[in-house]
């Protein structure tokens, strides 16, 4: 029966408001995840109300005002957080903001991707953000509440079909190995750039927070990254699947008049990974014809090497991306 969600949610096309009850079922069923669960959200305490000593309910696709919210958790009867649930979906413009002015003391947004979060609806007082910096909360938070809870006497059937269902929809968090992302069979390429796609989200925090404000994606594990502060710098892609065993960091720059000054700035013994690069000038297709640009080539081998976990492996890619564009300028 751990399939069961899985074999019902097929049999919907309103696949998020499935993926909610499902979620809410479980919760009600195992109060002690429903406590993990909103200790996530906010920590021990929210507004004086210790939530592992308190009761906790749960309602599902609440109207409210010309809104519907996906779900209400309350406190003691009397705090109430709201949670917005995306798996891929785009928020709807203005959605979160609506949200804030309905009353409830806290609003939480839970999605399967990584979203945009306006700085007002960031700034408000009553929206709850993750510890780790990131804009929202993701579904993979939650996976490791939900294995944990395996363990535990209050566990019933449905915690694991909804960490069944977590996994099927790839929400947990990276494994601690890259595996091949260029493997013959395309099921197990695409599994493992899932799961490397993951491993960009320390990258993508810090990059955010040096003022770079785009960010796409690519063939799953690629980045895209544009609209940065840098004065040489026009945008990057972030390339892990260009050739086996090897990432390369493809620079667009302001002007081609500074492409010399790049390559000799990330030659120098200045720049920490000086020794382990090779840089290739070469002229790259655009709608407008072709342009000049520098591919900055490194053996994961050598980046990785002492990375033996999934955050040792998100910082050692984090640290040589930033590295990068702090040396190109």
């Amino acid at each position: 029966m751990s399939d069961l969600f899985i074999k019902l949610i097929k049999h919907t096309a309103e696949k998020e408001d499935f993926f909610t009850e499902c979620l809410a079922a479980t919760l009600r069923e195992d109060p002690q995840v429903a406590k993990g669960f909103v200790i996530y959200l906010c920590g021990e305490e929210l507004d004086e109300v210790t939530i592992s000593a308190t009761a906790v309910t749960i309602e599902t696709q609440v109207s409210f005002i010309g809104s519907c919210l996906d779900m209400v958790i309350t406190l003691n009867g009397r705090k109430t957080i709201a949670t917005e649930h995306k798996l891929w979906s785009p928020q709807a413009k203005g959605q979160l903001s609506r949200y804030l002015k309905l009353g409830f003391d806290r609003l939480a947004f839970i999605t399967g991707y990584h979203s945009e979060v306006s700085k007002k609806v960031f700034d408000h007082p009553c929206y709850m953000k993750p510890l780790n910096g990131r804009k929202h909360f993701m579904w993979s938070d939650f996976y490791e509440l939900l294995e944990k809870s395996l363990q535990t006497p209050s566990a019933t059937i449905l915690n694991r079909a909804l960490l069944t269902l977590f996994r099927d929809y790839g929400f947990e968090p990276p494994k601690p190995e890259i595996g091949d992302l260029l493997d013959p069979d395309p099921a197990v390429s695409r599994r493992n750039r899932k799961n490397f796609a993951k491993f960009w989200e320390l990258t993508r925090r810090l990059l955010r927070k040096k003022g770079w404000k785009e960010f796409g994606i690519g063939s799953i594990a690629e980045l895209y990254v544009s609209e940065g502060p840098a004065r040489r710098l026009a945008w990057a892609w972030l390339d892990p699947i260009w050739q086996r065993g090897s990432l390369r960091i493809r620079l667009t720059l302001d002007k081609s008049s500074y492409l010399e000054a790049v390559e000799k700035n990330l030659l120098s013994p200045e720049f920490p990974f000086h020794n382990d690069i090779n840089i290739v000038e070469t002229r790259a297709p655009r709608k407008e014809g072709r342009e000049e640009v520098l591919d900055i080539l490194i053996p994961m081998k050598k980046l990785l090497a002492d990375a033996n976990d999934a955050e040792s492996i998100s910082k050692k890619l984090a640290g040589y991306v930033l590295a990068v564009f702090d040396t190109v300028g």
